[in-house]
């Protein structure tokens, strides 16, 4: 017997196993099913507990909110390269690769055009619901809730028609609060699913962060360009620059002593972090306080010049803050032909 046959039914038969656990756990004859990995264990548990339906789930395609869609644009946005190489990759491997928001919902697919048009036989397609209360167990919904890489393997997805497939996946993090943004995950028929794609998930979640994290550092260099260039006008001092996510990210002398009056000591630290000014955030309908030395209604808009298609173009990317005679500016990138 030749070393990958042996390997073949070693995992036909690991496979067999874990579906004959699954049907006594859903037959309620073992709440604690055996020979099953923990995080799977844990995983079909909330689905019994949510009542995720393992014949048809019958997942509701997802809705978006005005918040949600500007975080999945720029989800979007800072996968293409991403997307693009690991669909490259994955060429002729019979498997797909998948972007998911944080709530679960497919944001885009890419791969074998046979395994895609399979996909969308099963609900997996550009705008469904994948999370683990909407498809039971499943790379993208269980990582989605650990916070963490899954591998979900045949049997070991909740859902029976389901049970054909492996997945990996990744999520992705905000390189700003760290909170779970999304997902990747590389999916295909368990009989051609290669195990060594593992890399390739971590690698491409990764990748995604990183692109986010250069959007970030771009938008906070052209504010600080902003704050120095009307430093230099010499119209406006006690400047505290915040960018869109609310990180404070220098003050002048004067603004400090400002604060300081106001009570802010240690809370104006540079690089502290106010959520209230996450513009993010706030299109979620996350709405955070402001610090008790900081008013509301020091806060108004400021207008950038971004020429039309432009990295920064219509974002509000920063608050600026000016504190002479009590004024706070609030900064937002628009094109100067846009009404205020």
């Amino acid at each position: 017997m030749t070393e990958s046959v042996a390997h073949s039914r070693s995992v036909t038969s690991e496979a067999a196993a874990v579906a004959a656990a699954l049907t006594r756990f859903q037959r309620g004859d073992d709440h604690v099913p055996r020979g099953v990995r923990p995080v799977i264990t844990e995983s079909w548990q909330r689905c019994l507990r949510s009542g995720v339906d393992p014949i048809d789930p019958g997942a509701p395609r997802s809705g978006g909110s005005p918040g949600r869609c500007v975080r999945n644009q720029e989800l979007l946005e800072a996968s293409d390269a991403v997307m693009a190489q690991a669909s490259s990759a994955l060429s002729g491997c019979r498997t797909m690769l998948i972007l998911a928001n944080a709530c679960g919902e497919v944001l885009r697919t890419d791969g074998d055009d046979n395994t895609l048009a399979t996909a969308d036989g099963v609900g997996l397609s550009r705008g469904s619901n994948w999370s683990e209360t909407a498809r039971g167990t499943s790379g993208l919904g269980t990582s989605l809730y650990v916070g963490d890489a899954v591998n979900v393997h045949g049997p070991e997805h909740y859902c029976r028609a389901h049970h054909g497939w492996t997945c990996s996946a990744a999520v992705v993090r905000d390189p700003v609060d760290d909170a779970v943004l999304g997902a990747v995950s590389v999916a295909g028929p368990s009989e051609v699913f290669d195990p060594h794609l593992f890399p390739l998930v971590l690698a491409s979640a990764a990748g995604v962060r990183a692109a986010l994290a250069e959007r970030e550092d771009l938008r906070r260099n052209q504010l600080l360009e902003y704050a120095l260039a009307m430093l230099s006008l010499g119209s406006t001092t006690g400047l505290v620059l915040f960018d869109r996510r609310g990180r404070l990210l220098t003050a002048d002398a004067r603004a400090r002593a400002a604060l300081a009056t106001l009570g802010g000591g240690d809370a104006a630290a540079p690089y502290d972090r106010l959520p209230a000014l996450d513009v993010c955030a706030a299109a979620a309908g996350s709405v955070a306080p402001l610090p008790f030395w900081l008013r509301s209604r020091w806060l108004e808009p400021v207008l950038t010049r971004h020429a039309p298609g432009s990295f920064l173009q219509g974002h509000r990317i920063a608050a600026l803050q000016a504190a002479p005679r009590d004024r706070v500016h609030r900064f937002q990138d628009r094109w100067p032909d846009q009404p205020r």
